[in-house]
């Protein structure tokens, strides 16, 4: 399944509809990032789930998305990962969906589950004599259970009512479920996500969970500069929950057994710590019938435990040294604040200042001292922290310290050298311009009041033109000052002598 970061997405649509409305107010002399309306119906259903409605009538379509507030962040050592798994066995179906019979089902998932553990007991013992013979009956489990499975039936039932893009997301906050239907077919959705949030089987577990360890071993174990990169993510946030990958490590997702799953599904995938989003062509009120009725079925969970926060005050830098087959590379790290936060926009146009074919690190580092062949500057915040990272992939025989103090100076040289009138205008645009194209799309809007809403409240969608608007070149110089010091974590990649040849 997909993974997804950040807070905005690039989406080619109908954006010029919202550039007309900005322009139409600039020229009635209003401030355009002032005039966007957001006409969200707000209901909460009494079990706590709640469901945002924004009526957009131009094409007859509907995006429908469920956002559970679990990610990453709310696992622990020896269970890393599991959010993500619980992501793609909700697709194995229901007691309903996807199977042909359900108690010969659970009979056969009972004896599988059984099996397991007496094969995991064999391995730990070295030539135990009946390992084979318990693989053999473990196969022949596994292939009456497929021949009682209705394979893709959530997938077909959305697609035979021309549903498209049926995706989902896991991230560091949140886990999200998506689809796009013909308008007037809403109630499917409704229909197959309460089915799913009420009565969810993680049917094929284990080899689900082999799939889901070769996709981790193609992102990171076999990616050249995997290993690199989850190492300094896990320095960089030292006790936070974000140091451990989306993804999970190997070592927790050969782990994490069927219990585990149905315990964190129980905690997390209910009503109360959900919400529903439906943009496009619909009546606003009809979908809370619709929410009403089948979502309104499901019991109200426990209050879900907020995430083990621990964020300890760095003292100084944190460095990184290693080899992989991949070009040189340096990159930096800075603490910034969470999404919500007033400085978070700050950081995000200093980034911007910096990124860029016209940004500061391109024209110093790759154009001005021939250093580096690549830059890149971001300010990716969450719920809980935010990351400013730097990152230059060298030019050949470039020295690395070099690379190092420009990519610190251009950095940190903000605060002493704030961006003039055309950079902040620039840096701004960037950002408005994607903010734009994201709202042309049912998807992408979707996608922003969903995601805002998991993060602070979707009326941070509506305000997010002004706040941007509202940061000055002062503002970036004291952010830097702030965020950009010597509490920092930077890693270094030096290319293997025998990897002349790999890909970045």
């Amino acid at each position: 399944m997909q993974r997804t970061h950040g807070r905005l997405g690039r989406a080619p649509a109908a954006a010029a509809a919202a550039l007309v409305l900005l322009g139409a107010a600039a020229a009635a002399g209003e401030t355009p990032a002032e005039a966007l309306e957001l006409p969200v119906k707000e209901y909460v259903l009494s079990n706590g789930l709640k469901l945002l409605v924004l009526p957009r009538r131009h094409v007859p379509q509907v995006v429908c998305r469920l956002t559970y507030r679990v990610g990453s962040v709310n696992e622990r050592p020896g269970i890393t990962g599991i959010s993500h798994i619980l992501e793609h066995m909700m697709f194995k179906g229901t007691q309903v969906i996807g199977v042909k019979d359900a108690e010969k089902d659970r009979v056969i998932m009972e004896r599988i589950d059984a099996l397991a553990g007496e094969i995991a007991a064999a391995q730990a013992t070295p030539g135990h004599e009946k390992l084979a013979a318990l693989k053999d009956r473990f196969d022949a489990l596994r292939k009456q259970q497929d021949d009682n499975l209705v394979p893709e039936e959530l997938w077909e039932l959305y697609r035979k009512a021309g549903g498209t893009d049926l995706n989902a997301a896991t991230g560091n906050d949140s886990t999200n479920y998506y689809v796009k239907l013909p308008a007037g077919m809403e109630e499917l959705f409704f229909w197959l996500e309460s089915d799913r949030m009420a009565h969810a089987v993680f049917r094929q577990f284990y080899p689900e969970i082999g799939v889901i360890r070769e996709e981790r071993r193609q992102r990171v174990e076999d990616a050249p500069a995997g290993r690199f990169s989850e190492q300094l993510n896990a320095l960089f946030f030292e006790a936070h929950p974000y140091r451990w990958p989306i993804i999970g490590y190997d070592e927790d997702i050969a782990r994490v057994a069927p219990r585990d799953l149905a315990e964190y599904f129980g905690v997390y995938y209910r009503p109360n710590n959900a919400h529903v989003t439906i943009v496009g062509d619909v009546d606003p009120d009809a979908c809370f019938d619709l929410a009403s009725r089948y979502f309104g079925r499901i019991a109200r969970g426990p209050d879900v435990p907020p995430p083990p926060i621990c964020s300890p005050r760095g003292v100084g830098e944190i460095r990184v040294r290693a080899e992989a087959p991949a070009p040189d590379r340096v990159v930096v790290y800075y603490h910034t604040p969470p999404e919500g936060h007033p400085d978070s926009l700050v950081m995000d146009c200093a980034s911007e200042i910096l990124n860029g074919s016209a940004g500061r690190l391109h024209k110093a580092l790759v154009l001005k001292d021939k250093l580096a062949v690549r830059v890149m500057a971001y300010n990716f915040t969450r719920t809980h922290g935010g990351l400013f990272g730097l990152v230059a992939l060298a030019a050949p025989g470039a020295d690395l310290a070099a690379v190092e103090a420009a990519l610190l100076a251009q950095a940190e040289g903000l605060a002493k050298n704030p961006p003039d009138a055309a950079e902040l205008a620039r840096a701004k645009i960037q950002f408005e311009a994607h903010f734009v194209m994201q709202l042309g799309t049912l998807m992408g809007t979707a996608a922003l009041i969903a995601d805002a809403e998991a993060t602070t409240s979707w009326r941070d969608v509506a305000t997010y033109l002004p706040r941007l608007r509202r940061v000055t070149a002062e503002d970036i110089a004291g952010g830097v000052r702030k965020y950009l010091g010597a509490v920092r974590t930077i890693g270094v990649l030096t290319r293997t002598k025998d990897a002349a040849a790999a890909r970045p």
